[in-house]
């Protein structure tokens, strides 16, 4: 695991998901189905749109603030 990576459990993920979708711009964590969180950066720059680098195989169940 990197330093900066952080792990949750995959029990704990559907409880620290929001509801809502994200709107804001700014720092996030993205979930993964593997229970890791990637660094993301969501801008409005290209109409709202995330930059993140996560293998293909992994499925992002949401995304919380940073």
């Amino acid at each position: 695991m990197l330093k900066n990576e952080k792990f949750y459990e995959k029990s704990d993920i559907e409880d620290m998901l929001p509801e809502a979708e994200v709107t804001e711009p700014g720092k996030y964590w993205a979930i993964g189905d593997n229970g890791r969180a990637y660094s993301a950066t969501y801008t409005l720059k290209y109409g709202g749109v995330f930059f993140f680098c996560i293998p293909a195989a992994v499925k992002i169940l949401g995304y919380v603030p940073a």
